[in-house]
């Protein structure tokens, strides 16, 4: 997902001017404080309408010795607020995602602070409380104890939650306020234990927004907050989170998430990055974790051709689904079971033109409840797949139909890109009304 959008730091291009610095220069500066590249095509954006991540915003504040008021990151809070716009759809989502999460917490102080972090992108109006009455003060943001980093971990793990029933480009906006609350935090002096658990919560949270971005095809900012991510895991000391951070980024790479084309990929550097995960997690790391890691791994030796590796990594892959702990079931694992290794193993049979895939996704899709849109979606597009190799164009269309459905409602873009391969399959059809119908729409889409 691209930065957000203002009317441009003048401000930020002044000061560069005024140290006499070009472009290029300021880039290696941020490089000295970060250890990260940016490019001067990504500067040029930030003078030109992009406003920087938080992570850039701090650096750049710190460089010029100015806040972010100054450098004209963010309004002043005495300017005219702007006029608050009807709900569309999307933020109806947010929204009634939001509310079940109420629903289901106890903890007053945890609801305060998503309403207060909601109430910033514009949902306050139709809540039935003030968010700005029940927002922490920002003094006591820096007084952090473990009821505060309690709330924070909730916050997280229930922003995660949401990726299964809420569109990815409408939970990003909370996503980076409550990452940017986070990185605030972290700025500040905590006590050791205190600061490698607020790690381990940002870091979580970049992993949420690293899939978001991934599944709205935005890779350089999936790419930027999987790094992010395992940064954090290195400095909170979290075997578990680093190997997790490793695996998305591994998606970035793999032609598997895409249903196994081979130009659209690069297995080497997706294998060379499930092997450095599977290391750092260990033989230690939550089973469903480590089910996970041999399942994507199954996938791109499938992609690869190599039917003995890929077989080998599924066996493994079951071995520790079968070890799964109920208490191991959470963040983007609670739903880990043997419907989601069939979802994994039917796509590894459909990329070595087993037959028996069809009936595998079949049995995954049964596993799969209807609200979780993103997981469906790809598990019936791969099942649609299936269907046109074995010679089934009407109940490919059929399927494909209902997966796009799914995957157009909610923008999912990772899952319509997947769903080009489908078509791909369909070719020797492409003079068929339901084959023709299917292509309209997914250009539409």
């Amino acid at each position: 997902m691209a930065g957000e959008q203002r009317s441009g730091s003048p401000r930020l291009r002044i000061e560069r001017d005024r140290r006499g610095w070009s472009q290029e220069r300021l880039a290696r500066e941020l490089h000295l404080h970060c250890g990260r590249m940016v490019s001067p095509s990504t500067i040029s954006r930030w003078e030109h309408g992009e406003i920087p991540k938080p992570l850039y915003r701090e650096l750049l504040c710190e460089i010029f010795e100015l806040d972010a008021y100054e450098l004209e990151f963010v309004e002043h809070p005495d300017a005219d607020p702007a006029p608050t716009a009807p709900l569309d759809s999307v933020s109806q989502q947010v929204l009634a995602a939001v509310q079940q999460v109420f629903e289901d917490w106890s903890d007053d102080q945890r609801r305060r602070e998503l309403l207060r972090l909601v109430g910033v992108q514009g949902l306050a109006p139709v809540l039935p409380i003030d968010p700005d009455s029940l927002a922490w003060p920002a003094h006591n943001l820096r007084r952090i104890g473990g009821r505060h980093l309690d709330g924070l971990q909730a916050l997280t793990a229930s922003l995660g939650q949401m990726q299964d029933t809420v569109a990815p480009d409408a939970l990003l906006t909370p996503v980076h306020a409550h990452l940017e609350s986070l990185t605030t935090l972290l700025g500040s002096s905590h006590p050791e234990p205190s600061h490698r658990r607020l790690c381990a919560i940002a870091g979580e949270t970049a992993l949420i927004a690293g899939w978001l971005s991934f599944h709205t095809d935005d890779h350089a900012d999936a790419c930027e907050h999987f790094d992010i991510a395992h940064a954090a895991g290195q400095r909170a000391g979290d075997c578990s989170l680093q190997a997790h951070a490793l695996g998305g980024k591994r998606a970035l790479y793999s032609a598997a998430p895409l249903g196994g084309c081979p130009t659209s990929g690069d297995t080497a550097t997706a294998l060379a990055l499930l092997d450095q995960a599977i290391a750092v997690a260990g033989s230690a790391a939550p089973a469903p974790l480590r089910a996970w890691l041999a399942a994507c791994k199954a996938e791109d030796h499938a992609v690869d051709g190599d039917r003995t590796e890929c077989y080998r990594a599924l066996q493994r892959s079951q071995e520790a689904t079968d070890q799964v702990q109920p208490h191991e079931r959470v963040g983007r694992f609670r739903h880990w079971d043997d419907a989601r290794l069939d979802a994994h193993r039917g796509l590894c049979q459909l990329l070595l033109g087993a037959e028996e895939a069809a009936a595998t996704l079949r049995r995954a899709l049964r596993g799969i409840q209807p609200v979780r849109f993103e997981h469906r979606s790809a598990v019936l597009t791969d099942l649609a797949a299936a269907y046109a190799r074995l010679g089934e164009p009407e109940k490919a269309c059929q399927t494909a139909a209902e997966a796009l459905t799914l995957a157009a409602g909610a923008n999912v873009r990772t899952c319509l890109r997947r769903m080009r391969g489908v078509l791909q399959r369909l070719d020797a059809w492409r003079d068929l009304p339901t084959v023709q119908d299917l292509t309209q729409r997914l250009m539409a889409a």
